[in-house]
């Protein structure tokens, strides 16, 4: 059984790969040496008389043995001539001036595990019995790793940043979900991977010769190269393996996270990594145990990983991960990180312009998430090529934002750029352009004042972090401030990671659910403009209107004030700020308030009666509900009690069979149109409406009222100012159990016209001399007053 040890659970184990020096793997029936080959590797080298100094590292490093005795391995093996070269370059009078370490290094990253020619080198295969896919391949697997090293390394101890001394190993995979932290595998190398470059590969994949000039400038590009190195000679049998000739010593590869701590001109980004980024986990005792049985060395032992990052840069098997097939855990061979790291001046310049404009000082008193965001976008989890930035996404879905010039340093945004042991390095004078800042999401997560919207989105609304950051969509953001949740009545309890009300009993009335009240809270405060409304030239700040909110609950706007159906009028917020950020995809803005919905019922806005023009009034619609739902009648008993089943309840202030879950629009007849309903004899006049005494009469009249008011309330939301038109079901039952229709015509327009005709072809228009007339915003319904009656007695 597969033994992992995982970070999260803290049983870590270290497999000191340094102590094997043989591996296989499960291709042995098609990399297999012919049964007819002679000598080993070693051998052969020694008798065809040009690697004398090659061999001398080999006895130096202590591989001769292996090289001599039995084993699967692909050599690529430096004549004397490239080492000649080499000594020279480093300034060694002789071969005898390489030490033991670095004999150790240039022979065991020349030594790759199984046998490959040329043809085959590139091809893969992971599981035993799988397909062999051909020429996708373009690295192996050396037996070179790096082991446990020292390494000063930034820790936070009692709230202030301290260096220490380390000794650590790298961590050898990655998780399924980046960013969820890493596991350590007992079992699993952690060698490093030699790259090469095949003609075959190169044309499958689409790989030209830019792109390996790009990597390795003046180096010719044949059809087989090994890193920066041509191969000489390919092909050379041995009982142990096989040969290919290079013409230079190739040296073990830094692995981006050691890429990265030699940039010089990167170390803003390092550091970064280093102090925020990293985390170091301590090995078992046994581990170190095993490494001071080894080494004779006594140490306390640590692994590093990078638990926020989408992948940890020091890993050298790719996406190696939990439950991995063979397949997965060879996928080093066929694909690879990246990583563009950003210069000093390009991230002290982001930093300037936008991470430290909007609020935080620094990045101590920044979310680490915030931190990891501007980092990951720099993380590509595959190979992004020179040629291919516009067509390689990261694991936000964003392409490589720079111009790769024509070389390094040549007409673009990369500095430089190296082939690593586990992926591409890009130096690069800016930092990518990700949408989680330069989108109104920017807005929120750029401002400490935001920090509680940022959680509640992600808690009752995730969907809206990818929203928020689409470049595609237009639109407008209202921000709530830490501030305003608690105004609004609302408090995240960190111990139980959840949300509640406050006590405060002056906290507005929001319903009994603190999470549904939240998720609706933050849906009123977002609007995803429609392309119609982006061409009329939607402009909150300077217009008159109406709009529908991501959570399909409509607000008004009128130059800058927002009136919802939560807000009383004292409160109505206004913009205060129009924050300029340059977002690419819409425009935010502070409030003075939060926003509000009402849970009121519908019986809250049936009364419009503060105006001298009564052509503007409606409150007798109201009254006859209320004298209908009041009327009384002596029972058996002699006591005075209403009829039950009423057409409204004048307590929860709610027509029968209309709930305030119901989405609605009532279209209110003003006061002259119900004395027209009385005139037309539709109504009795209210004075005679529902008398009390008689049951039956009375039960009678709510029937009629109930009817009426029906007939005025109409299924979904129709407001004044955008177009709408055709039949609409209202809430009157016809004796035939289908619901009786009214046909409505809306013109879009700031305000705007919309006529409502009944069955009998009689029309009655919105009033929209005020703007206290129309649009009347309640819980999820919406109010106009209008000029007539609409004659509920539908003809069946």
């Amino acid at each position: 059984m597969r033994r992992v040890f995982s970070f999260l659970r803290g049983a870590i184990l270290l497999f000191f790969s340094i102590l094997a020096l043989v591996a296989c793997e499960n291709d042995d029936d098609y990399f297999s040496s012919p049964s007819w080959l002679g000598e080993p590797i070693y051998q052969t080298l020694d008798e065809m008389g040009t690697f004398k100094n090659y061999l001398t590292c080999v006895e130096k490093s202590g591989y001769a043995s292996v090289l001599k005795g039995s084993g699967y391995f692909t050599v690529f093996a430096p004549d004397d001539e490239a080492f000649s070269q080499f000594l020279s370059d480093n300034g060694f009078g002789s071969i005898d001036e390489i030490n033991e370490s670095l004999a150790k290094d240039i022979v065991s990253y020349s030594l790759a595990v199984v046998p490959a020619s040329k043809d085959t080198i590139d091809d893969y295969r992971g599981n035993v019995g799988d397909e062999i896919i051909p020429d996708i391949a373009f690295k192996r697997q050396s037996y070179y790793t790096r082991g446990v090293y020292e390494k000063k390394v930034w820790v936070k101890e009692n709230n202030a940043w301290v260096e220490k001394d380390y000794n650590l190993v790298d961590v050898n995979s990655v998780r399924d979900i980046p960013g969820s932290g890493w596991v350590y595998y007992y079992e699993l190398h952690n060698r490093k991977h030699i790259p090469f470059f095949t003609d075959a590969f190169m044309a499958a994949e689409g790989i030209t010769q830019d792109d390996y000039n790009y990597l390795y400038p003046n180096v010719e590009l044949s059809d087989f190269n090994v890193a920066g190195a041509n191969v000489s000679q390919r092909d050379i049998w041995g009982a142990n393996g096989i040969i290919h000739v290079v013409d230079k010593v190739i040296l073990p590869l830094d692995n981006l996270d050691q890429c990265l701590e030699n940039a010089e001109e990167c170390q803003v980004f390092y550091n970064i990594l280093e102090r925020y980024m990293a985390d170091y986990q301590d090995a078992s005792d046994a581990l170190e145990l095993t490494y001071e049985q080894a080494t004779g060395l006594s140490r306390d032992i640590y692994i590093k990983g990078y638990s926020p990052l989408v992948f940890s840069l020091n890993c050298e098997n790719f996406l190696y991960r939990s439950g991995a097939s063979q397949a997965e855990q060879m996928d080093a061979y066929k694909d690879g990180f990246t990583l563009f790291a950003p210069t000093d001046d390009a991230v002290n310049q982001f930093f300037s312009d936008k991470f430290f404009k909007f609020g935080y000082n620094n990045l101590d008193e920044m979310p680490s998430f915030v931190i990891s965001e501007f980092v990951n976008a720099h993380l590509f989890r595959t190979t992004v090529w020179p040629t291919k930035f516009d067509k390689t996404q990261n694991y936000y879905g964003e392409t490589a934002r720079f111009n790769a010039g024509s070389a390094p340093g040549v007409g673009g945004d990369v500095v430089r750029a190296q082939m690593g042991s586990n992926g591409i390095f890009y130096v690069v004078n800016k930092v990518q352009a990700t949408n989680a800042f330069e989108t109104v999401l920017g807005d929120i997560l750029l401002n400490p004042n935001y920090t509680m919207m940022y959680q509640a989105m992600s808690d009752v609304a995730p969907e809206l972090e990818g929203l928020l950051k689409n470049t595609g969509n237009k639109l407008v953001l209202f921000l709530v401030s830490n501030d305003q949740f608690t105004e609004a009545g609302f408090n995240y309890n960190a111990a139980s990671g959840s949300w509640e009300f406050t006590d405060d009993p002056n906290r507005p009335e929001l319903g009994s659910s603190a999470s549904q009240a939240l998720q609706r809270f933050v849906n009123l405060h977002l609007i995803l403009v429609s392309n119609g409304m982006a061409e009329d030239g939607f402009n909150v700040e300077n217009s008159t209107g109406v709009v529908l909110t991501y959570g399909e609950e409509y607000l008004k706007y009128d130059h800058g004030v927002i009136y919802a159906s939560g807000n009383p009028v004292s409160k109505r917020p206004s913009i205060e700020n129009v924050v300029e950020s340059g977002a690419v995809n819409g425009q935010s803005y502070e409030l003075s308030s939060p926003i509000l919905f009402s849970t009121g019922n519908l019986g809250e806005l049936l009364r419009v009666s503060s105006f001298s023009n009564v052509n503007n009034r409606a409150s007798k619609l109201l009254s006859y509900l209320e004298k209908a739902a009041k009327a009384t009648y002596v029972n058996d008993d002699g006591v005075s009690t209403p009829i039950s089943g009423t057409a409204y309840d004048v307590d929860d202030k709610t027509i029968k069979d209309i709930t305030n879950t119901n989405v609605i629009t009532m279209f209110l007849p003003n006061d002259p149109a119900m004395d027209a309903a009385v005139s037309d004899g539709v109504l009795l006049p209210i004075a005679s409406f529902a008398p009390n005494g008689d049951p039956n009469v009375i039960g009678e009249h709510n029937q009629i009222i109930e009817r009426f008011a029906k007939y005025h309330i109409i299924r979904g939301n129709v407001p004044v100012g955008e177009n709408a038109g055709g039949n609409y079901a209202t809430y009157l039952k016809k004796e035939d159990g289908t619901f009786a229709t009214i046909t409505i015509n809306a013109v879009k327009g700031s305000p705007g016209t919309l006529t409502v005709t009944d069955w009998k072809g009689r029309t009655a228009n919105v009033n929209v001399s005020s703007t206290s007339t129309y649009n009347i915003l309640g819980n999820r319904c919406i109010v106009h007053v209008i000029d007539n009656y609409l004659d509920y007695r539908v003809q069946e």
